[in-house]
C-alpha cells in the first residue's frame, strides 16, 4: 500500500511522494529527479508545484501505483 509522507523510487528512475495539504483539503503527488528534493515537506506544500492533485487518497494511491509500476496513468 502506498503510504502518505513516504518516498517511493519509480521504475524510471525518479521519485514520488503523496502529502495531503490541510489548507485546500487535497492529495498532491510529486516528483523528482533527486531524492533530495523530495524531503522537506513544509517546501513541498508551501512552494512546490504538485505533479497531480486528488480529493480521495484512494485515487492518489492507484495514480501513485501507475507511477511505481512504470504504466501511464492516463
Amino acid at each position: 500500500m502506498i503510504k502518505l509522507n513516504h518516498i517511493y523510487g519509480t521504475k524510471k528512475d525518479y521519485f514520488i511522494v503523496i502529502i495531503r495539504n490541510p489548507r485546500f483539503e487535497l492529495y498532491e503527488l510529486h516528483f523528482s529527479r533527486f531524492l533530495s528534493y523530495l524531503q522537506d515537506f513544509d517546501y513541498l506544500l508551501n512552494e512546490g508545484i504538485p505533479l497531480l492533485t486528488f480529493d480521495n487518497l484512494s485515487s492518489a494511491r492507484y495514480c501513485a501505483r501507475k507511477i511505481i509500476d512504470g504504466e501511464d496513468f492516463n
